[in-house]
């Protein structure tokens, strides 16, 4: 039987101060780096998120969108709920 998978479409905003940019780079702290390590503590599994757009190196966003793909289902009130939680 095949494995259903729920996408998950994600808006956030941040200070991309501290950050060298949106996109995932070796030895880098990045926004895209961050959420998918907290987000595969959270859900104990491998996570990678892909986004509409990408910022520079210390560039803010106020609606920047990306896309979370879970094996499970979870409501949307209780995803924002955990994730509320976890990325104050």
């Amino acid at each position: 039987m095949e494995k259903k998978i729920y996408f998950y479409l994600i808006t956030v905003m941040y200070d991309g101060s501290n950050f060298a940019g949106w996109a995932k780079q070796p030895e880098q702290f990045t926004v895209q780096g961050y959420i998918e390590k907290v987000l595969s503590k959270i859900f104990s599994q491998k996570i990678n998120i892909l986004a509409a757009s990408r910022t520079d190196k210390g560039v803010h966003a106020l609606n920047q969108k990306f896309t979370l793909r879970l094996n499970f289902f979870l409501a949307p009130p209780k995803l924002k709920l955990i994730l509320v939680k976890n990325f104050q």
